[in-house]
């Protein structure tokens, strides 16, 4: 006993003192922006192609300006890096101010990642003016101009085509240009050099990364055609970023996966749900969907919207549709969400889809109103069911402050983003960050585009959507980047080809090895990956105080285990894709992880497909109550080998037994759903 105290006090000790010497991982970049070329951080190249890389990397991107005053250095002692990515010249751009604040930044201790160019204006954009070399020689090169785009006199000479081929093949007929950069220290690590064959010594690190970033020239980041929709990425961002980042083996707030299964959830936005359906001519496109998709996947949950204003008008206050409204709300697996009250098609402009006399638009009616409408329309039907999500609509782009209405009134914001990823849209660049920090609020991303964009804007074809099954797959591998989101409109119950696309995608979705969440649950994982910290005690240990949902952190190129005897909050870990996804206990207000390059001895859930409280876990017993959807599946490791465990699952009972290895896999037999949580207790026999 004496002994065990010892051990217990020394480890205490070791916690606290290791917390004490524990510093932040900052995680921010700072993108910057030309508000005269791109309207807003929106439209800009970086958060169109490079935020989600970043995001997935871990990091965080919110953004300035450059048509404000460039912010104090002061001001940025929260952030990793600066990332600069500018298609168009920046007239207004004092070249002295600007590459003085850059080279400061880096002299701080900034990174900067520097794509293209500089930005400068027209009239020095080719020749950069010696008082901005200083910032490439901040990045470890020299800046020697020579500039050509006469593709006779260049030639690739040295190339890591993992890194700078990664999307599509470098060629000289693609009109590449060639300017001279020359390492001038040992840390530069030079991914692609040109070479002119009209004079000597022209070797240039036209893409490299170094200690204080990383740089790739214009022609050789991207591929893109607007006329085409085209873009390609040339560098490979997720190792690009990390190289520059110097991010190596370091965590990333995950929001892809639970306990070791690919999220997957669902959500109707509220159009076309009055629509006749040329299925049999005569029923309501809802009510397809409530027949054919809500009933037929009853251990899903899904949540489904309406547009408020149906509400309030009088043609929509016949017995037929209120029993649509009450029999869709009141579906066992369904959760309830507001899509706006007019259904605004431009935010921004204040267009709206539906005219309601009596009702003129206001930011307050279209979020706060139809919201609190939906929830007066459960109570009508004696629900218990929270109504807290609001499905942006229209075009999905809202201001600031109408963002700001959903936070001042605790709603969860949800649509927008578009990510598609398939034959037609054939690149990461069209796999969309997790949301838009533009200010003081989040504006969250679903996961997936819905069916919108692969009908033509309904014009057809109608079977279009069975191609989201493509963004699935590639979202998954060789990397898993997004969430399944099975995301669409009641008009998709309005043509037999929706209907069965729709079928296709839930069909593939419920074979799949996923953790199935209400849609509510999702933007409380993106608002945790924006708000939480990560501190590093050690390379082998990290300490998390959530500040919001966090479920798992995941190390890329990462074969380490989890010391679980040395860990606290941490229910498990798995091997997968290359990655170590490391499962944290939500409840516990700190987690402490600590990481060993041998297998873990002690036990540990190396799966499982529901939420888990109250849970207490060893070798002999593990009681928890669980509640879940769509499968309840559990796989614990380091069990005792070959041995029996008796399984109780509230009243019922039953043996499994572990293999040589230990590892115990379990099959319960309850679904909660909506139903409250189930007590579960295993025991060696």
């Amino acid at each position: 006993m004496i002994k065990k105290i010892i051990i217990g006090l020394s480890y205490l000790s070791f916690i606290i003192s290791s917390s004490a010497i524990a510093k932040e991982l900052p995680r921010k970049i700072l993108g910057l922006y030309n508000s005269k070329a791109d309207s807003s951080a929106y439209f800009s190249p970086i958060h169109s192609y490079a935020e989600m890389p970043l995001n997935h990397l871990g990091f965080t991107v919110t953004y300035h300006d450059v048509q404000q005053p460039l912010p104090p250095l002061s001001t940025l002692k929260d952030y990793y890096g600066i990332f600069v990515w500018f298609k168009d010249n920046v007239n207004e751009l004092n070249p002295k101010t600007y590459c003085d604040w850059l080279y400061e930044t880096t002299q701080s201790g900034k990174k900067l990642i520097l794509l293209e160019s500089l930005g400068l204006p027209k009239k020095v954009s080719l020749d950069i003016p010696v008082v901005c070399h200083k910032v490439y020689k901040s990045l470890g090169v020299k800046y020697e101009g020579n500039n050509s785009n006469n593709a006779l006199f260049i030639e690739f000479h040295n190339k890591n085509s993992s890194m700078v081929e990664f999307e599509r093949k470098l060629n000289l007929i693609d009109n590449h240009l060639y300017f001279q950069l020359i390492p001038q220290r040992n840390d530069v690590k030079t991914e692609l050099t040109l070479r002119r064959s009209d004079f000597e010594n022209s070797d240039s690190s036209v893409i490299f990364t170094s200690n204080n970033g990383g740089y790739a020239g214009p022609t050789f980041v991207d591929y893109w055609n607007p006329g085409l929709q085209k873009f390609q990425w040339r560098i490979n961002p997720f190792e690009f970023f990390r190289a520059a980042l110097d991010w190596h083996h370091k965590p990333a707030i995950d929001t892809t996966t639970i306990q070791g299964h690919r999220i997957f959830y669902t959500h109707i936005d509220g159009d076309g749900s009055f629509n006749i359906s040329h299925i049999d001519k005569k029923t309501y496109s809802a009510q397809i969907i409530l027949d054919r998709i809500i009933k037929r996947y009853p251990r899903v949950p899904i949540t489904a919207s309406f547009v408020a204003a149906y509400f309030d008008l009088k043609e929509y206050q016949t017995p037929e549709a209120q029993d649509l409204y009450k029999n869709i709300m009141s579906a066992p697996n369904v959760q309830i969400a507001s899509h706006g009250y007019s259904h605004p098609l431009n935010w921004r402009k204040q267009k709206v889809a539906i005219e309601v006399p009596g009702h003129p638009y206001s930011n307050k009616n279209e979020i706060v109103r139809s919201v609190q409408l939906h929830q007066a329309k459960a109570l009508e039907f004696g629900l218990k069911k929270r109504v807290n999500l609001f499905l942006w609509t229209g075009d999905c782009y809202p201001n600031e402050e109408q963002i700001q209405l959903t936070y001042d009134h605790n709603f969860l914001n949800m649509n927008g983003g578009d990510t598609r990823f398939d034959s037609k849209y054939n690149s990461y660049g069209f796999v969309k960050a997790l949301g838009l920090q533009d200010g003081k609020h989040l504006q969250i991303y679903s996961s997936n585009s819905n069916e919108n964009t692969y009908t033509n804007l309904w014009e057809g074809p109608y079977y279009g959507f069975k191609s989201l099954i493509e963004t699935f797959e590639r979202t998954e591998n060789p990397i898993r980047v997004k969430p399944i989101n099975i995301y669409y409109h009641y008009y998709s119950g309005e043509r037999l080809a929706s209907l069965e696309a729709l079928i296709q995608n839930y069909n593939y979705a419920v074979t799949q090895d996923v953790f199935a969440l209400e849609a509510h649950q999702f933007p409380p994982i993106v608002t945790g990956f924006y708000n939480n910290t990560i501190h590093e005690i050690s390379p082998q240990q990290y300490k998390i105080n959530p500040q919001g949902t966090v479920y798992t952190l995941r190390f890329d190129h990462d074969q380490r285990h989890v010391n679980m005897q040395q860990s606290k909050g941490v229910l498990g870990y798995k091997h997968e894709k290359g990655s170590l996804y490391v499962f944290l206990n939500p409840q516990e207000q700190e987690v402490l992880l600590t990481l060993q390059t041998q297998n873990s001895q002690s036990p540990y859930i190396e799966q499982a497909s529901f939420f888990m409280t109250d849970l207490k876990f060893n070798a002999t017993t593990t009681r928890f109550h669980k509640k879940g959807w769509h499968r309840s599946h559990m796989i614990l490791k380091n069990l005792k080998k070959n041995h029996s465990y008796q399984i109780k699952e509230g009243i019922e009972s039953w043996t499994e037994k572990t293999d040589a290895k230990g590892t115990l896999h379990i099959q319960f037999k309850i679904v909660e759903g909506q139903r409250g949580p189930t007590a579960v207790e295993i025991t060696a026999i």
